[in-house]
């Protein structure tokens, strides 16, 4: 059969037309998207059909390889990667830290499908994860599709791999005396923590397992710094604020 009928084009068509037609048809009948015989047998042809026209010299503009210029060869090796760029799939998935820390099912929707992914647990930004034949199609081949994790920063909580960061504003005096107080977690929960008398700024408070998942099953810690709170004190307060100063001079 005609390789240009076979594909749906005329035979004028440029070599980017024949590619175009080509990519369009092996998506459409690629085994793993109709696994019908019929498919089977339609893909084959049509593989067949662009292999016979790819092996063509281009009509009126065919040059010897010793005369290519070196624009010719540059294009096509920016043409070939692109093909490799649309081979494989990028996708980008943007994730709250709580997300993260409990692991979360995204969709991702490829060019003829649509990708169900588990992303585990304390992932960490940057981390990759690559889903073979979940890509684009080229020579006959399928891509894979890569899922690039990007942590979305949070206004509360800062991360260090699996160890969490917060920072609490705290009266002085409650710091040199000590106190209970409660804070909000990651998770919305709340929890009692005890600031020791002789606290300061550089204090840190570790509550422990409160932090991010780690690669080996365990949870983090959540790290609280103390940020002093200097508040404007009475005359009688300041009478016995003195009073603490000539006791411990």
């Amino acid at each position: 059969m005609n390789p240009y009928t076979v594909l749906g084009i005329s035979e004028n068509a440029s070599s980017d037309e024949v590619k175009k037609a080509y990519r369009k048809l092996v998506k459409e009948y690629h085994p793993d998207v109709d696994p019908s015989e019929n498919a089977k047998a339609r893909f084959q042809e049509i593989q067949d059909a662009y292999d016979s026209l790819r092996g063509d010299k281009p009509r009126n503009t065919h040059q010897s390889q010793q005369n290519r210029s070196a624009e010719d060869i540059f294009g096509d090796m920016f043409r070939r990667f692109q093909e490799q760029q649309q081979f494989n799939i990028w996708a980008n998935i943007d994730l709250t830290l709580l997300q993260i820390r409990n692991g979360c099912f995204v969709k991702i929707r490829t060019a003829d499908e649509i990708v169900d992914f588990e992303v585990p647990a304390g992932t960490i930004n940057g981390q990759q994860f690559v889903i073979p034949n979940k890509g684009g199609y080229l020579d006959n081949q399928r891509g894979s599709l890569i899922i690039n994790i990007r942590e979305i920063p949070d206004a509360v909580f800062a991360r260090s791999q699996e160890h969490l960061h917060m920072r609490v504003p705290i009266n002085v005096i409650d710091m040199m005396l000590g106190k209970e107080i409660e804070i909000t977690l990651l998770d919305a929960r709340t929890k009692t923590v005890t600031i020791p008398a002789n606290s300061h700024p550089q204090s840190y408070i570790a509550v422990k397992g409160e932090g991010m998942p780690d690669m080996r099953g365990g949870m983090g810690n959540l790290y609280i710094s103390l940020e002093p709170i200097f508040e404007t004190l009475s005359d009688e307060q300041l009478e016995k604020l003195s009073l603490v100063r000539n006791l411990s001079s």
